[in-house]
This record gives structure tokens, C-alpha cells and sequence, in this order.
């Protein structure tokens, strides 16, 4: 709250899951009252931890269809992925290496701390500026771009397709991570039909 009473543009990116879904419409109305924009990340990542596969943990449709009423516009709202442009981003899938890196507790460094792989480096061994020229980064900067099918898809611009998704679901970078694909589906046909 401090930093939005000193006048910072605050985002919340809450993770939807299964279990927290039907919890969050009282957190977001909260958060409404009190002008603080959030983000709903319905995607569940590599790393959530426990004895059920992340999939296992999904939120279903009607509590993904419940929590869409409190996104923003996807076409004007500068916080929501708009992915509609013709530009560099239409073959970039994420910013990961490029504008940010995560550092795990190992001390390894990663393009995002949602990705799994590739290791750019380690905090005992390297500095960050030879993280940044390195050889790994390189490589996964050109790794990671939109496959052909998602530049193409009518969809594109309701997905939050992560690349770190993709390689849990599918074992690659640019694979096409179906609960993506079923999220972003969803998303549409909530904001297309709410517009009617």
C-alpha cells in the first residue's frame, strides 16, 4: 500500500489456481476499492511444488470465466499483454534474458525465475555482465520465439502463452502448451462476449 499511496502505477499478479480461485473474488474486490490494478495469471508453472503435477492444480473454466470480469481491457489497458501489434514482439514470446534474469537460491542465474533451463551462469562464477554477453543468453534469446501457428492464431491476442509453459507442457520452448491454448479460449469468449 505504501507504494501506491507515494504515487507508483502498483499491479498485483495473482496466480489462479484450483485451490485459490474460488478465494480471490474478495482479495481483487479489496483491491478494486483501494485502486490497485491487478493481473490474473492463470497459468501454473514448473515450479509449484507439491505431489501434484501443476496441470492437476488448474482452475476450471466457470472459475476462470468467474475471475475474467476483473481483468482490464486487452485492447486498451497498457498492463494487459496486447499482442495484436506487427512488430519485433510478434516473434519474441517473452522479455525472459532479454529485460530480466532470475537468480535462484542455488546461486544459479536463469532467463526468468519461472523457467526451469536453460542455466546462463552462477553467481559464484560469473558476473552479470558476462551473463549478458554469454554464449547461453545468446542462444536462448534465439530459441525463444512465437512459433508460426500462435503468430497465426486468432487468438493471439487473449493468450499469455509463457514460454516456460510451453517447456514444462511440452519439452520445448515453442512447443503449443494446450492449457494455453484452453486459457486463452476462455479469456475470448469472455471478453468478446461481454462486449455484445
Amino acid at each position: 500500500m505504501e507504494l501506491y499511496e507515494n504515487g507508483f502505477d502498483v499491479r498485483v499478479s495473482l496466480l489462479v489456481s484450483s485451490v485459490s480461485a474460488d478465494y480471490l473474488e474478495s482479495l481483487i474486490t479489496r483491491m478494486v476499492q483501494s485502486q490497485i490494478r491487478i493481473g490474473l495469471m492463470p497459468q501454473l508453472m514448473a515450479t509449484e511444488a507439491g505431489s501434484l503435477h501443476p496441470l492437476d492444480l488448474a482452475a476450471d473454466d466457470s472459475q476462470l470465466m468467474r475471475l475474467f470480469a476483473y481483468e482490464g481491457d486487452w485492447n486498451s489497458d497498457p498492463f494487459e499483454p496486447n499482442l495484436g501489434s506487427s512488430s519485433e514482439s510478434d516473434y519474441r514470446a517473452c522479455n525472459a534474458g532479454r529485460t530480466t534474469v532470475g537468480v535462484r537460491a542455488d546461486g544459479s542465474i536463469l532467463p526468468c525465475l519461472v523457467l526451469t533451463r536453460p542455466v546462463l551462469g552462477h553467481l559464484s562464477t560469473d558476473t552479470l555482465a558476462s551473463v549478458i554477453t554469454g554464449e547461453a543468453r545468446r542462444h536462448f534469446l534465439e530459441s525463444n520465439v512465437t512459433p508460426d501457428i500462435c503468430r497465426a492464431c486468432d487468438l493471439r491476442r487473449f493468450c499469455m502463452r509463457c514460454p516456460a509453459d510451453a517447456l514444462a507442457e511440452t519439452g520445448s520452448l515453442s512447443g503449443i502448451p494446450p492449457e494455453s491454448c484452453r486459457i486463452a479460449r476462455l479469456r475470448a469468449k469472455f471478453h468478446i462476449d461481454s462486449q455484445r
